[in-house]
C-alpha cells in the first residue's frame, strides 16, 4: 500500500547557529492507498484539511485526525486542486479532460465543469480579488475563473508552458514559472498600467472597474488591456 508521509520538522539551532543533522523530526504517517502517480497537494488551513491529487481523484485528508475522510472523483488527470473557503467550493485542475470541476466542499460532490485550456495544470485562489488561476500546461495560457459564478472571466496567454504557481497575499501577486522557456518567475498583476511598473495601491484600489472591462472584453473576444507579467 502506498503511504503519503507527512512529516513535521523541528529546527535545531546548535550554539553556533547552524541546523544539526537531525534538525527534523518524523512524527506520524498516513495510509493513502490507491495506485496512479501523485502531483500537487494543497492545505485548507480554515477547514484544517489536505487536498492531494492522485491519478484520476482528489484525495481529502482531515489534518486533525490524521485520516482520510473522502475523495473528489471525475477528475481525469487531475494536477491540482484548491479550496475557496468563504464559498464553500472547490476547483480541481483535470489535465485530461481541459476542464476545472466545480466541488461542494461540504459534500464533495461535483456540481459542474468549467472549460480550460489544453492540459491544465497548477491552479491558485487569489483571495483579494476574489478569483481562481489555472495554468494550462500546453495552452500556454492562465484561465481566470470567478468563483462564485463558477465562469471564466478571461484568458491570459503566456508564451510558453506554465508547470507552478503561488500566491503573494500581502502583495497581491501570483507567481508562475515558464517552464519551457528556462525563465525563473512571472507576477502577474491584473491591474498594472501600460508601463512596466508594479502597480501602485491606488492603481489596485481599481480594482473593481478593471475587472468588468475585463469581462466585457472577454464577451467581445478582445485581448484584456490591462492585464501584465512582469519577469524577475
Amino acid at each position: 500500500m502506498k503511504k503519503l508521509c507527512l512529516i513535521f520538522g523541528i529546527c535545531c539551532v546548535a550554539s553556533s547557529g547552524c541546523f544539526g543533522k537531525d534538525a527534523y523530526q518524523f512524527l506520524s504517517e498516513i495510509p493513502i492507498g490507491g495506485e496512479g502517480g501523485w502531483d500537487i497537494l494543497t492545505i485548507d488551513p480554515t477547514a484544517n484539511r489536505l487536498y492531494l491529487s492522485h491519478a484520476t481523484k482528489v484525495v481529502v485528508v482531515d489534518l486533525g485526525k490524521n485520516s482520510v475522510i473522502g475523495e473528489i472523483t471525475d477528475t481525469p488527470g487531475v494536477h491540482a486542486f484548491v479550496a475557496v473557503p468563504e464559498l464553500q467550493r472547490g476547483f480541481s485542475s483535470n489535465g485530461k479532460e481541459d476542464k476545472a470541476s466545480v466541488v461542494d466542499l461540504k459534500t464533495l460532490q461535483t456540481t459542474s465543469k468549467i472549460d480550460t485550456g489544453p492540459n491544465p495544470d497548477a491552479i491558485v485562489y487569489e483571495p483579494k480579488r476574489h478569483e481562481v488561476y489555472v495554468f494550462n500546461h500546453t495552452g500556454n495560457s492562465c484561465t481566470v475563473i470567478d468563483p462564485k459564478s463558477a465562469s471564466v472571466i478571461t484568458t491570459i496567454q503566456l508564451g510558453g508552458s506554465p508547470e507552478f504557481a503561488a500566491v503573494d497575499k500581502a502583495a497581491g501577486r501570483i507567481y508562475c514559472n515558464i517552464e519551457d522557456k528556462a525563465e525563473r518567475w512571472w507576477a502577474v498583476s491584473r491591474l498594472a498600467p501600460a508601463s512596466t511598473a508594479v502597480p501602485s495601491m491606488t492603481q489596485r484600489s481599481s480594482r473593481s472597474r478593471l475587472a468588468e472591462t475585463a469581462r466585457r472584453q472577454s464577451r467581445e473576444n478582445k485581448p484584456p488591456t490591462n492585464w501584465r507579467w512582469f519577469r524577475f
